[in-house]
């Protein structure tokens, strides 16, 4: 990438609301609350001792417990609990907790939404709101308390990326909560911070062409660009493009390695847009697009674009459809096409919610197909959507060859199997506009883990196939070889098996370019017993 320089910023303000600087840091301390002391000077940092009992978790070797705020309540109930959430996601980085966001039952459905767009924002935006924060923060972050950190988060994903929210009352309400929850000096850190963040906001313009050399522009979800009021964002390439897109460096340097560095830019853009919903229709003989769906480009899906609390409605009223990402139905597709004799009975080994036995179903209609799966939620998601229901001459049962079983009978269906279906749990790489928390965890130790698991998934469904001849279909979410093309190696040189074929798709789309054009990325490989 060249050094060009990028074109200069201006921020805009209406007359008499620009804030003012933060100054200095302040310097003094914050009179200690009883039965806690904190360390002079550093406002926002972790305390040094704690009552006994305080921690909800146990801390790390070496490593001092976390504070545990007070139950803070301004009266905003959408802030205070995403506020709140974010308090514990990053006391548990770079390992988010994928607990739903708490909110009181009854919460005006405008409040809870405000609540999710912020803990969104924030969880997808991690690393570029974190830069932001640095900028106007005398202190690492990560040397922070959890909850005052949080508040920043909360703060600056609405002063940041959500355009609607006044940034007065997104900095207004950090700072009474976290007042409310440590006290008037972490309170006043949080104030001086978000104010100089609200100082390099500037207006939305159209995305630069080059808007991976400029020090001024984050991509925004909408295809336009956040213009900054100075050089924020780092000088180094690669850092530059975490900062803009929030993609972290390891993953960055992953896809630059593999792909090339234009592709790696393009995914790390492809990770800004906000996901659709997107439903499969392959198996519906007259799918229409109508006023809550409109046709993807990709045939045999619709793109949901109705509220979203209607969809469930209408799959209700569309049995033979169901919500599935084009890349993820694209591994049975290519299965379909692969395979050059039916196969008479199917497992589904790690069927998830059933998208893919669905599929497996629909293309293999003379098939026996079990599903099952090692959560025990998700198993009884699979029995309840494969339930026998009574069907007619006009509308069969959608489901009838499909039988849901427990993981712990698959010793039963040892040998049994022509085709077994393994797509397994993965580093997410491939869906990472849809699952952001997983481009925190990744790295080699983590990738390991995942490996060692994929194998002992593969070494199991091994064991259910049939003689030679029997087929084995590997698949994930994953654009990493490692987890992909090295590990079906693996199966091939201790397992018995042979690859007949493999193929890995890329995630498409840009945040320019619309939902009807927006797919994940999958990997899947077709394994042959000897």
């Amino acid at each position: 990438m060249s050094n060009k320089p990028p074109a200069p910023g201006r921020q805009a303000y209406p007359e008499g609301s620009k804030p003012k600087p933060a100054g200095p840091a302040p310097t003094t301390t914050t009179p200690p609350r009883k039965q806690e002391t904190r360390k002079p000077g550093k406002l926002g940092r972790r305390p040094e001792t704690l009552p006994a009992g305080t921690p909800t978790r146990k801390p790390k070797p070496g490593q001092r417990p976390p504070i545990q705020p007070r139950v803070a309540n301004t009266g905003d109930i959408a802030r205070d609990a995403a506020a709140a959430h974010l308090a514990l996601s990053a006391e548990a980085y770079p390992n988010l907790d994928l607990r739903d966001l708490i909110l009181p039952t009854g919460l005006d459905r405008r409040d809870a939404a405000l609540a999710h767009a912020i803990v969104d924002a924030a969880t997808k935006r991690w690393v570029t709101l974190e830069r932001l924060i640095a900028k106007g923060c005398r202190q690492p972050t990560t040397k922070l308390q959890p909850t005052v950190r949080g508040a920043l988060l909360a703060g600056a994903a609405q002063i940041v990326l959500l355009e609607r929210v006044p940034a007065h009352a997104a900095l207004n309400h950090a700072v009474e909560w976290t007042k409310r929850s440590l006290g008037s000096g972490a309170g006043g850190l949080v104030n001086a911070v978000l104010r100089r963040v609200a100082e390099f906001v500037g207006p939305r313009v159209p995305m630069p062409e080059d808007w991976w050399l400029s020090r001024r522009h984050i991509p925004l979800p909408d295809g336009r660009a956040l213009q900054l009021s100075a050089d924020v964002l780092p000088e180094e390439e690669v850092h530059l493009l975490a900062a803009s897109t929030g993609v972290p460096r390891a993953v960055l340097l992953v896809w630059a390695n593999s792909l090339g560095v234009p592709e790696a830019r393009r995914l790390a853009l492809h990770t800004v847009q906000i996901p659709p919903a997107i439903i499969n229709t392959e198996a519906d003989k007259n799918p229409k697009a109508d006023h809550q769906t409109r046709p993807h480009n990709v045939p045999g899906h619709l793109v949901w674009q109705g509220e979203p609390g209607a969809l469930a409605t209408w799959l209700s009223a569309h049995p033979r459809c169901w919500v599935q990402d084009p890349a993820s139905a694209h591994v049975v597709r290519f299965l379909k096409k692969t395979i050059t004799t039916a196969p008479k009975t199917i497992a589904d080994l790690c069927a998830g919610q059933g998208t893919k036995t669905r599929q497996l179903a629909h293309h293999f209609p003379a098939a026996q197909v079990i599903a099952t799966d090692i959560d025990t939620a998700r198993r009884a998601t699979l029995a309840q959507t494969f339930e026998p229901k009574p069907g007619t001459s006009e509308s069969p049962q959608p489901h009838a060859g499909v039988r849901a079983v427990e993981h712990a009978a698959l010793a039963a269906y040892a040998g049994w199997a022509d085709l077994v279906l393994l797509d397994v749990p993965c580093s997410n790489t491939g869906v990472l506009a849809r699952r952001p928390e997983a481009k925190y965890r990744f790295g080699d130790h983590t990738l390991g883990q995942l490996m060692a698991v994929q194998r002992d998934i593969l070494t199991q469904g091994r064991a259910t196939l049939k003689g030679p001849g029997a087929l084995l279909a590997y698949s994930t979410c994953s654009l990493d070889d490692r987890e992909n093309r090295q590990v079906c190696d693996w199966a091939c040189a201790k397992l018995s098996l042979e690859l007949v074929a493999d193929e890995r798709t890329l995630p498409q789309g840009t945040p320019a370019a619309g939902p009807q054009s927006y797919t994940d990325g999958s990997y899947v490989a077709l394994l042959r017993a000897k």
